[in-house]
């Protein structure tokens, strides 16, 4: 989650041998992030046989471990073989973007009461290795977010070659996708509030109230203070360490 996998989606959904999921995120193995109603995981795709090679799913709630449990487990037992493609961000990076992210939706509990989760998804040695239990370790392949967003076209060259698909195909090379961009504390405060009443609004007058709220709401994104952050390396380091060691990913460029 906040790694990019919504612009990789995006890239690669335009492959012809590539079916996107319908959603892009339906958490089908999920157990907390369920989205879907569907019997069966095929329901998501619009699969041709004579086309396609790969079904594509862009779920993100397939590592965000212990808070969801399982996922690899219920995979295997479902007979699937999937090629995973694992995108990494420097984590505190992403736990930054994830907070804020969070503190989008005042509906939800306080982003700093679940700060513990958003440490765990950053612990990608411990995400993989849900998976490395039933599934081979070259059926993964670790994407730098970095990369994703400063080399596409290698990136994507990698991914294909990684999934024995051509390379030759128009790809969506648009900028990243689903950024998270911090709401101002009035916006917050109206959705949170009202916002069950901007239903019954004409749609041209909901555009203008939404603008001017954003307009005159000030924006003041989540940071975390220096404590906080070094509190939080502690508790990554191990994982980063681990990561480095069995993956071969260096992680001195975070700082670790």
């Amino acid at each position: 989650m906040k790694s990019g996998t919504t612009s990789l989606f995006d890239m690669l959904k335009s492959h012809p041998e590539i079916c996107p999921s319908k959603p892009k995120e339906p958490e089908f193995f999920s157990r907390q992030g369920h989205r879907v109603q569907a019997n069966t995981y095929s329901e998501l795709f619009d699969f041709d046989p004579a086309i396609h090679v790969y079904a594509m799913d862009g779920s993100t709630g397939y590592t965000k471990y212990p808070r969801e449990a399982d996922v690899p487990k219920r995979i295997k037992q479902a007979g699937l073989e999937p090629k995973f493609i694992y995108v990494v961000r420097h984590p505190i990076e992403r736990i930054v973007s994830n907070l804020n992210y969070w503190n989008n939706f005042p509906q939800w509990s306080a982003p700093m009461d679940n700060l513990e989760h958003m440490v765990d998804i950053s612990k990608y040695h411990m995400q993989l290795s849900q998976y490395t239990q039933h599934f081979s370790k070259d059926s993964i392949l670790i994407i730098d977010f970095e990369d994703l967003i400063g080399q596409r076209e290698n990136v994507l060259r990698s991914i294909c070659s990684f999934l024995g698909i051509s390379t030759d195909y128009k790809k969506s090379m648009r900028g990243k996708s689903n950024v998270t961009v911090p709401k101002g504390k009035l916006e917050l405060f109206i959705i949170k509030h009202f916002s069950k009443w901007f239903k019954y609004l004409p749609k041209g007058l909901k555009a203008r109230t939404k603008a001017s709220i954003t307009k005159y709401s000030k924006t003041e994104p989540i940071k975390l203070t220096e404590l906080q952050e070094t509190q939080i390396r502690q508790a990554l380091q191990d994982d980063m360490s681990a990561f480095q060691r069995d993956y071969g990913f260096d992680v001195s460029k975070w700082g670790f």
